[in-house]
């Protein structure tokens, strides 16, 4: 299946810079490789929409997963108006066939594969699309662990940071001396959050330390859901539900692009 997702791995050059100063790079669709903060080198895959000034959405996937949790996913991101990269961080394993890269990198540099080494990736993945990619707007798309990285790192980079997408957060990591929700009143963007039924009340425990508004919990109705992105696969029951709560939230971004 990812083989019909991806030019092949063997392209080379898969960003060129534009020739006139402050325009965004071009990107194509494919498999891309950057440095992690401590060198640990990422993997990711661009879905590009081929239009001038599209918003990006910055997939982060769930435990034992990698960016292949997202090759159903983002196609359909990129109908909606948004360019897409979807990474893999260190702690991880696989999806869909396709390995996590990021993470044999790090095991071997001998760098830790945790929720909380994770952190890392989700900060330089942010790094790298604001410097590399340059979009004129960035929303973080996190799923179970990493849905609370990204709430983290809205926190910590509010002008960075556009909105985010929180699929089943649940206090997962701790931050140096902190947990999770030290940092939800700093999270000053827009948020969607969703969960499945079952783990609803944990997910909704962080959501409701939200500051402000400018917010949405959504559950389906149709069945219990799913935990995590997986929510919006074509396996889950409850995922045309899911895909609407999404379309209305995204909406107003895409506008923007």
């Amino acid at each position: 299946m990812k083989k019909g997702l991806f030019i092949a791995a063997a392209l080379a050059c898969l960003l060129a810079a534009t020739a006139c100063g402050p325009r965004k790079q071009e990107v194509k669709t494919g498999t891309i490789h950057f440095k992690a903060e401590d060198g640990v080198e990422m993997t990711g895959d661009l879905y590009v929409t081929g239009k001038p000034g599209a918003p990006l959405i910055i997939l982060y996937h769930m435990a034992d997963s990698s960016r292949g949790e997202y090759i159903e996913i983002a196609p359909r991101l990129n109908k909606l108006g948004f360019d897409c990269l979807a990474v893999d961080q260190r702690s991880g394993y696989e999806e869909k066939g396709i390995p996590n890269l990021t993470m044999d990198d790090a095991r071997k540099k001998g760098k830790g594969l945790s929720y909380a080494a994770a952190y890392i990736d989700v900060e330089s993945a942010l790094a790298y699309a604001k410097q590399s990619l340059r979009p004129p707007a960035i929303i973080l798309w996190g799923s179970s662990y990493s849905s609370d990285h990204v709430l983290v790192a809205a926190a910590k980079h509010p002008g960075d940071v556009a909105a985010v997408l929180s699929f089943s957060p649940g206090g997962y990591s701790e931050y140096g001396e902190s947990s999770l929700a030290d940092f939800m009143a700093g999270v000053a963007c827009p948020v969607f959050m969703t969960s499945s039924v079952p783990e609803a009340a944990r997910s909704r425990n962080y959501f409701d330390m939200l500051p402000g508004d400018r917010k949405v919990f959504f559950l389906p109705k149709s069945g219990e859901g799913e935990h995590g992105s997986p929510a919006l696969w074509s396996s889950c029951d409850a995922q045309a539900e899911y895909w609407t709560a999404v379309k209305a939230f995204l909406a107003p971004f895409a506008r923007q692009g």
